[in-house]
């Protein structure tokens, strides 16, 4: 049995801060994405099907870039390739095509989170060894990241499953559930800055 339009296997953080008021990307059993959008007082757009051509996806994620007030998506292939777009004009709704397979030379993923940090965008994900890897924008909608991170990326344990949000303070934090089953996280001290170490660490 098909899903219908509005039952999604997987989805994106509800965008709740973008100019255009909120987006909100959900993933189909079949691998489409779907979107819908909001003009504010709970007025949604009808979902999107087959939104901005992607397909064939097992994961997706997506945050805003920082102070410019631009989304960035990006999505898991079948294959593990991660694809990413990115808004042209903040608000609008009007992003550029998919930029893949492996954007920006990424490992092969299990799985994706994204969040917006102090200076613009980032991604985070599991790589096929389970190790978490990380890559920064270098600033709010810049066309430039600090390249992906070293496997386990700040003394990570191996996990298989993460998510991330931007705090009240501006800072963002990281969670991630370890292949014994343990809840650990990691949150930002000050923008840029991170501990050394996870909550939980497990060997």
């Amino acid at each position: 049995k098909k899903l219908g339009p509005t039952h999604m296997m997987r989805s994106a953080n509800q965008l709740n801060d973008w100019p255009g008021a909120a987006m909100f990307i959900g993933l189909k059993e079949e691998g489409q994405l779907s979107v819908c959008f909001s003009a504010g007082h709970d007025s949604w757009s009808r979902f999107r099907d087959n939104w901005n051509g992607g397909s064939q996806l097992i994961e997706v994620t997506a945050c805003q870039q920082g102070a410019n007030g631009k989304i960035a998506v990006w999505g898991i292939d079948e294959k593990r390739q991660l694809w990413g777009c990115g808004e042209e004009a903040p608000g609008t709704g009007n992003f550029g095509g998919w930029v893949g397979p492996n954007w920006l030379s990424a490992p092969k993923l299990r799985n994706i989170a994204a969040v917006e940090g102090a200076h613009g965008a980032i991604i985070v994900g599991q790589d096929e060894d389970y190790s978490v890897r990380t890559n920064f924008q270098a600033g709010a909608g810049a066309n430039a990241w600090t390249g992906w991170s070293a496997p386990n990326w700040n003394n990570a344990p191996l996990s298989y499953e993460l998510t991330a949000c931007g705090q009240n303070n501006g800072l963002a934090q990281i969670w991630a559930i370890t292949l014994k089953g343990t809840l650990t996280s990691i949150a930002q001290r000050e923008p840029g800055r991170w501990p050394d170490r996870w909550s939980d660490y497990d060997k």
